[in-house]
């Protein structure tokens, strides 16, 4: 099904692409279904073609229930009641997101656009100097103009446009005193309810006399909201491999299980007691996960608990395993989305390597006391996880956390009590009741492990950053963490040999993509507002010419450019009015200069808004290609763009078409 939502999402399938070859299958699958029934019982190849099929159908079924929940696929989408000018919309808070530099950011539900009732979400940009407070339970009208959020413009950037569109969201609005505005107050319904609850519990924890950090991490740990962490703590936290802790995943919801059956568990004597206890702890803990605004983390793990506690109750003994890949099967089905999620993905793989991988782990070394025995399990769960889910963390974000175990050994035994006291700080907050010394008493433990995360996010030594894994380099890791797992369990001898193949085909993707990147050379111009930047690459070396020489070390997109293409030398060089690559003349056009030159460039670059007349340039320089860069206002680029056309030269604007390579054009 995951493969199926992933070929789908590549090449744009649409629903009737798929609807015909799922009958077609399914009718296949009938077929051989009776006649294994009936005729041809133990034939074994009837078997395996029968098991081809129904890899077959989940395959389909992926795709198509990917595409049937996309947004342009659904007919009550407000995608097709906008107009291409302005648009009237009533929307109501979903989500709240973690502010920028630039304002607030919230999700909205679109429930009517133009006077026609739609669903479909929405991201609303608020300007930081708005000081209307968006809350739940609010209907708010909006008219103005509706656009589609930028895609990235500079290689490996990171593409919020396509970030937001698997979260089905397509559209962006801005927000003003003017054309954003209150309209009425929505009927209460269990989850506005829910969200107003959440909302009211994080107020009064704001309200206590405790620290920003204390209370941004204590909104995290609880109640599932991040939005408030600032970014050097969640960095502190993602260094010291700490960062599982601020969301709430399967280790805060099994543990908040028991604190919740310890509390139930007077019920157990009663006449079928236990099935009572069962059902009011997992109602409980699905209101936690409403709670907890039903992320994909706190949802896969209510479910797969959910899932193991009605098999226990049932007499049916089901493997942590077989719940895991049930409770993913129905998230899929209910958002086949949440497979594109970082969160999702990191948190299942975890969960596999600690069931597959953690027993083996602890069978190697029988402690015999207790405590030793306690801080030993620690210690192999956090290695079964780590160990899952480094591959891809090294994809994602090119670093590993050497002190990972120092950090979980020194607060996952703490965790149950910090979760503990924690639900009794909200419940009393809930209550009304002042305890003045528990919130701060509790503040001031959070701030301790704050305190801790930091000190050891900050050996940096141990921290092992810029590492260069790409696709191929992941893949023959999974497959060799797949074939240790099969070592481990059916201990054959061809698959430890699998296992050492796989660790070579790693070492030969590293090898060979640092080899090809040896030889590499280009010309870029990168889409930056403001300014322009230009660089030319030369194996491992990259040298950047832009009007400040210094701010590109911290350059985001520099740096991930650097390091997804394997460059590990990065120079600054001032901006030059003339360069020559591969046979190739740039002429970088930021004033009347070109008069004085007889040069007769390739490529001609425009910069800074140049106070000249474009046809003027154009019929004296000729060149082949006219090039406006970032730095140039909208209308520069729509006048050069017009005045190339109409001359007959080839046009590229970075604000339009994204960054300018040399080994990607032709002209």
């Amino acid at each position: 099904m995951i493969v199926g939502i992933f070929l789908s999402d590549v090449f744009q399938l649409e629903p009737n692409q798929l609807l015909f070859p799922a009958l077609a299958i399914f009718s296949i699958i009938l077929l051989l279904q009776l006649l294994l029934r009936f005729w041809f019982i133990e034939n074994t190849n009837l078997i395996k073609i029968f098991g081809l099929f129904v890899w077959g159908l989940f395959l389909v079924l992926g795709g198509f229930v990917y595409t049937v929940q996309k947004p342009e696929n659904q007919k009550e989408h407000y995608h097709h009641q906008i107009a291409q000018t302005h648009n009237a919309l009533e929307l109501q808070l979903d989500e709240v997101l973690k502010p920028t530099a630039y304002g607030k950011r919230y999700i909205m539900q679109v429930t009517a656009a133009n006077g026609k009732k739609t669903s479909g979400l929405v991201l609303l940009n608020q300007p930081q100097t708005d000081t209307l407070r968006l809350q739940f339970g609010i209907k708010y009208g909006f008219y103005g103009e509706i656009t589609k959020p930028q895609s990235a413009k500079n290689p490996h950037q990171f593409d919020y446009a396509d970030f937001l569109r698997k979260r089905k969201i397509l559209y962006q609005i801005r927000s003003d005193s003017v054309n954003f505005l209150p309209i009425e107050k929505i009927p209460q319904n269990g989850i506005l309810y829910i969200q107003q609850f959440r909302s009211q519990l994080q107020k009064k924890l704001q309200e206590q006399n405790l620290q920003n950090d204390e209370v941004a991490v204590m909104q995290a740990l609880l109640l599932g909201q991040r939005q408030d962490i600032p970014d050097a703590l969640n960095q502190d936290y993602t260094k010291a491999g700490a960062i599982h802790l601020l969301a709430i995943s399967g280790l805060h919801v099994g543990l908040i299980q028991q604190i919740l059956l310890l509390v139930l568990f007077p019920l157990a004597f009663l006449r079928h007691g236990k099935i009572y206890q069962f059902l009011i702890a997992t109602s409980l803990l699905w209101l936690y996960a409403a709670l907890a605004g039903f992320s994909p983390s706190v949802t896969r793990a209510v479910t797969m608990f959910s899932i193991i506690g009605i098999s226990l109750h049932f007499d049916r003994k089901l493997h942590p395993i077989a719940a895991t890949f049930i409770s993913m099967f129905f998230l899929i089905l209910y958002n086949p989305n949440f497979v594109f999620e970082v969160g999702f993905q990191l948190s299942y793989l975890a969960v596999i390597g600690i069931i597959l991988l953690q027993p083996f782990l602890e069978s190697l070394w029988k402690p015999k006391f207790k405590i030793i025995k306690f801080f030993w399990q620690i210690l192999t769960v956090s290695l079964a996880a780590q160990l899952a889910v480094m591959p891809l963390s090294l994809f994602y974000f090119h670093q590993f956390p050497g002190l990972f175990l120092v950090s979980n050994l020194l607060i996952l035994p703490l965790l149950g009590l910090i979760l503990g006291v924690g639900i009794l700080v909200l419940l009393l907050l809930a209550l009304g009741v002042s305890f003045d010394g528990l919130y701060e008493g509790y503040g001031r433990a959070i701030g301790w492990m704050n305190d801790l995360i930091t000190w050891v996010a900050s050996q940096e030594s141990f921290l092992f950053a810029d590492i260069y894994f790409n696709k191929w380099m992941l893949t023959a890791a999974y497959l060799a963490v797949l074939f240790l797992m099969l070592t481990v369990y059916q201990k054959k001898y061809v698959y430890l040999i699998s296992t050492g193949v796989s660790l070579l085909l790693l070492q030969l993707a590293y090898i060979s993509s640092n080899r090809l990147a040896q030889y590499r050379t280009d010309f870029l111009v990168f889409n930056k507002f403001g300014t322009s930047q230009l660089a030319i690459r030369q194996g491992h070396r990259l040298v950047v010419y832009q009007d400040s020489t210094t701010a590109f070390v911290e350059d985001r997109n520099l740096k991930s450019f650097a390091l997804n293409e394997s460059i590990t030398e990065v120079i600054g060089q001032p901006l030059a009015n003339v360069f020559l690559f591969n046979n190739q003349v740039f002429l970088l056009l930021d004033g009347d200069f070109y008069k004085e030159t007889a040069l007769k460039p390739d490529v001609l670059l425009v910069s800074k808004n140049p106070k000249v007349n474009p046809q003027r340039v154009l019929q004296l320089l000729q060149p082949q290609l006219v090039l406006v860069d970032g730095s140039n206002y909208k209308n520069t680029t729509d006048v050069w763009k017009h005045a190339a056309k109409k001359a007959g030269y080839h046009f590229h604007a970075t604000y339009e078409n994204g960054y300018f390579s040399m080994n990607k054009v032709d002209y």
